[in-house]
């Protein structure tokens, strides 16, 4: 029994002393290696998986050039080391995967390029991982380049993240990670920062990415220094009070930098991209004064940031003129936010109490105003929109979105328009918004004012918004509260003028009326004194009870078959009407 044991433990320590022998420290990969290869399987391979699989842990994997199609996960602290970043290629065998899945600490990773991960997936993903070295690496045409997930106390340095759908590198609640020396470019965002804290970006560069070169959100003391972005200017980050003047960035992003004064900036961009802009995240108090941030992504983006100043703004030809996300208490003034896809926009988990004067947003793609639900109690004045130029002055609750009208609908008969519109669409179902609409007195040449009132025009028929809905004539406004939306117009009226019922058009002589008309068409004149002579040389019905001034010779010279003429009162004239047609009808003339 005693020698039965003792040969127990023997044969027990030659099997553990043999897989021992089997894990080597060290083991090498080269997409040329075959069975014929001395070490096959032992520690050579043609698959970087069977070799950190084989390794043992914390030993070192060596990769040469070649192209390796696999999806890699390293659950164990190994070196990978490839031969050279730019031939030394793994791409990813299945795209819904990484292409290196890293969970392991203390995981280094060096001398390869990554690509091919697709739908939501990296070129390397850490994942809950630390002390992990990522060096001389390339990340390209992947979902995200490099992603750390939970993922702290890692070093990235030296390596680059190119042409990848999202960014470059993506910081997911990381802290304390150190990424130094790499270029994150071509990509939707460069660097971003979403919830990690503590980490330290120096020397980088971030450029000419389709978004941002660097974008943060509830990302706090972080340390971003030397960063070049877009047209090899500087990306400026500032995480506390700070007076800058008469400066020109990249980027600038202000991070807890309460109370800053920010005065004559000038952020510009990629020159072929819409990128970059100002972004203000956790930050209050802050005045912003005669900025200028065009052709940028966002001009401005307040990102939970309240009780902020912003005033003499120029973002235009960008996506977003200004953007307010989870921020309230704020003040927008005397800022031209035009020729973006969106003026202003308003969204987030709340967005209150701010107020926007004196701005302008014309010629915008998709809207001059735009706010999603839970917006409360925000103001708006004189805000101007187009393409027909309009000023108004608004309160609303929840979402809505307002823009100008491209081409008027023709007005209702006996209504003039004064050339003011807004389209405003509902985007929640509780909206409201009460609204006031500017004209000028040179806007009344044709419209009784006291009869102004808001029409709704539902894309066939105008009718009149229900009250309230009047005229301030001291103000020179027409208000109304609207809860069923369209296009709208002030409409009144009409004093004297000459109308195509068909078009709606309306003109200032009757003569010019009949030029503008096809056969068919009914004329309205409206009450007033017209001058003659007037030739009708169209088939055309012309009815009213307006004075008309024959000036001593022909008022009406009809020339056209087909004609009517219906209610006039004809003075000072040698013939009132002289007919060298046929198939004419006269009524109701004096």
């Amino acid at each position: 029994m005693v020698g039965v044991l003792l040969l127990g433990i023997y044969i027990t320590g030659i099997l553990i002393f043999g897989d021992a022998q089997t894990s080597p420290n060290v083991v090498y990969v080269d997409d040329d290696f075959n069975e014929s290869t001395t070490g096959w399987q032992i520690d050579h391979f043609n698959k970087i998986q069977d070799g950190i699989d084989a390794v043992a842990e914390g030993g070192t994997v060596y990769v040469y050039n070649g192209t390796y199609n696999e999806n890699v996960d390293v659950t164990k602290t190994v070196t990978i080391i490839g031969n050279n970043s730019v031939s030394c290629i793994v791409l990813a065998l299945h795209s819904n995967d990484h292409v290196f899945n890293i969970t392991a600490n203390w995981v280094n990773i060096s001398g390869l390029t990554v690509k091919g991960a697709g739908i939501i997936y990296a070129g390397i993903y850490v994942d809950h991982a630390e002390h992990c070295n990522i060096s001389h690496i390339n990340a390209t045409n992947n979902i995200y380049g490099i992603y750390l997930d939970n993922s702290d106390n890692n070093t990235i340095i030296n390596s680059t993240a190119f042409f990848n759908d999202y960014y470059g590198i993506y910081l997911v609640h990381s802290d304390y990670n150190v990424i130094t020396k790499n270029n994150f470019s071509y990509n939707d965002d460069g660097i971003y920062l979403y919830y990690s804290n503590h980490n330290v970006l120096e020397n980088n560069t971030a450029m000419e990415n389709n978004n941002w070169d660097v974008n943060i959100y509830l990302a706090s003391y972080n340390m971003i220094e030397n960063t070049t972005g877009s047209g090899k200017r500087p990306i400026a980050y500032y995480d506390s009070n700070v007076n800058i003047a008469n400066a020109t960035f990249s980027e600038l992003i202000l991070w807890n930098a309460d109370y800053s004064v920010i005065k004559n900036i000038t952020i510009e961009g990629s020159s072929l991209l819409d990128n970059n802009g100002i972004i203000i995240s956790d930050t209050d108090y802050v005045n912003l004064t005669d900025i200028n941030s065009s052709n940028n992504c966002y001009g401005v983006w307040l990102k939970d940031s309240h009780h902020n100043n912003l005033t003499n703004l120029t973002c235009t030809r960008g996506d977003t003129g200004i953007y307010l996300f989870t921020s309230n208490y704020n003040k927008i003034s005397n800022s031209n936010f035009s020729n973006n896809e969106v003026g202003i926009y308003m969204n987030g988990y709340h967005q209150n109490h701010n107020s926007f004067s004196n701005n302008t947003a014309i010629d915008e793609m998709y809207s001059a105003f735009s706010a999603d639900d839970d917006s409360h109690y925000n103001t708006v004045e004189n805000l101007t929109i187009a393409s027909y130029i309009t000023t108004i002055s608004f309160t609303f609750d929840n979402g809505i979105s307002i823009r100008g009208v491209d081409e008027a609908p023709p007005n209702p008969a006996g209504m003039e328009d004064v050339g003011k519109y807004v389209n405003i669409t509902r985007k929640t179902e509780n909206s409201w918004i009460n609204i006031s609409i500017y004209y000028e007195d040179d806007d009344l040449e044709f419209v009784k004012e006291n009869t102004l009132r808001i029409w709704r025009y539902d894309g066939t028929t105008w009718e009149m918004v229900s009250q309230p809905n009047n005229v301030n004539v001291g103000g020179n406004y027409v208000y109304a509260n609207i809860t069923s939306f369209s296009i709208f117009a002030p409409l009144g009226e009409l004093t004297k003028g000459v109308q195509n019922l068909r078009t709606g058009e309306l003109f200032a002589t009757i003569q010019a009326a009949i030029e503008n008309a096809s056969d068919g068409d009914t004329i309205k004149v409206y009450p007033g004194e017209y001058d003659g002579p007037i030739v009708i040389n169209k088939s055309i019905r012309l009815v009213g009870d307006p004075v008309i001034d024959g000036h001593g010779g022909i008022a009406f010279n009809i020339t056209a078959n087909n004609v009517t003429i219906d209610g006039f009162n004809i003075t000072n004239s040698s013939y009132g009407i002289k007919c060298n047609a046929s198939g004419f009808y006269i009524a109701n003339n004096t």
